[in-house]
């Protein structure tokens, strides 16, 4: 749980990094169906929609990406990461503007590292039924009209 007046970054550059995949994906995409492409460029937008699709993946907190251990949870890791995959998104003009929000992203990671941010995994919750700390609201008739 966050102190009063501390900012926690990792959030936030979690949802830039997952942007900025998606923009990168969409822009990978986009180059190859480009007219008079070099098949260099061609090369790179397939590069540039796998990227994509790894960043989206590895920020998104899905289960599997989750158990990476050090990878997931070392924000410098992370923040080597996102800045090495900048170099394919500025190979390729339709992913440029998916690389400026990876700066950004790459930027808020460091941030969250410099701060001594750490990514803990959600804790299991039990099973349903009434949280210890409520009321017991069953004696509570609803009115009738």
């Amino acid at each position: 749980m966050a102190v009063l007046g501390k900012f926690d970054w990792f959030p936030w550059a979690r949802y830039q990094g997952i942007s900025s995949g998606f923009f990168i994906l969409t822009g990978g995409v986009i180059a190859v169906f480009y007219k008079d492409l070099a098949e260099i460029n061609l090369i790179y937008a397939f590069i540039n929609i796998a990227v994509g699709l790894l960043l989206m993946a590895w920020d998104y907190p899905l289960f599997p990406f989750n158990l990476l251990g050090p990878l997931s949870s070392n924000l410098w890791l992370r923040t080597l990461g996102h800045a090495a995959a900048l170099v394919p998104t500025i190979l390729v003009a339709p992913t440029i503007t998916g690389g400026l929000c990876l700066i950004f992203a790459t930027l808020t990671f460091l941030r969250a590292a410099i701060n001594g941010e750490k990514w803990e995994a959600p804790k299991k919750r039990g099973a349903g039924g009434p949280r210890k700390d409520t009321k017991d609201m069953s004696a509570v008739k609803a009115p009738e009209n």
